[in-house]
């Protein structure tokens, strides 16, 4: 049985070849780099990071009074499916008695660097078939050692997990784009990925408009299509109206 590790090294030993790269080494180096940036950056990038998201779920969770609470939490102005992410995991660590702020804070960085590098190597796996050698080369070197991704990747932030949604929407309309009509699998990934960026980060909404814009202007013939991607985003933001 072929397991999806299996195939993961298998992909990495075929890109190895193909860029004549110590990708396993340079890959494992790249991960050592961004934890030990994780571990060292105690610090939160932007007030945000705390107290709009932390915070909140640390006061759901009656750790701290609600009254205690910045301007947005009475007025309502900001999404709550972050802070009900983060609720969830502090739930799930409650048990395991690792629901302390350090441990908790740990825990979401951690996940979070884990879906930015799937992210990551995912548009390489999309990006890098189409390179010339020197180009793919140079694909591997950027998404791994880029000097300020190690910085942000993971952080629970608001921004960040809006912008790998947003990735995963433009790698749905990338593929889209090479689908003949009738296939509407992608179109709904779009839309779904659009969503969620969305009900993240509500400024991702012009993001969303340029992109249905570009997939008018790239296959006009198909703009059904754009019927199944609101449909989907709308799916997304019921979901996120829901949590609210």
């Amino acid at each position: 049985m072929v397991t999806p590790l299996h195939r993961f090294l298998e992909w990495i030993r075929e890109e190895s070849r193909a860029t004549d790269l110590p990708l396993g080494p340079f890959l494992l180096a790249a991960v050592i780099l961004h934890v030990g940036v994780l571990f060292l950056a105690v610090n939160p990038w932007h007030p945000d990071e705390h107290f709009q998201i932390l915070g909140f779920a640390w006061a759901r969770a009656g750790r701290a009074p609600l009254d205690t609470l910045p301007w947005e939490w009475a007025a309502r102005i900001r999404p709550t499916l972050q802070p009900a992410l983060a609720l969830g995991v502090l739930r799930i660590l409650e048990p395991l008695g690792l629901d302390d702020p350090w441990s908790w804070n740990l825990t979401l960085r951690l996940g979070t660097l884990v879906l930015a590098l799937a992210t990551l190597l995912r548009v390489v796996a999309h990006h890098a078939p189409r390179c010339a050698p020197a180009g793919r080369r140079a694909l591997w070197v950027m998404a791994l050692f880029l000097w300020v991704l190690p910085l942000f990747l993971f952080r629970f932030t608001s921004e960040n997990l809006a912008g790998l949604a947003l990735v995963g929407a433009l790698l749905a309309a990338d593929a889209w784009r090479t689908t003949e009509a009738g296939h509407s699998r992608q179109a709904w990934g779009v839309g779904l990925f659009l969503g969620l960026a969305f009900v993240l980060r509500y400024q991702t909404a012009f993001a969303a408009l340029g992109l249905a814009v570009w997939m008018v202007w790239r296959r006009p013939e198909r703009r059904g299509d754009l019927v199944r991607v609101v449909l989907a985003g709308t799916l997304c933001l019921a979901g996120g109206l829901l949590v609210d």
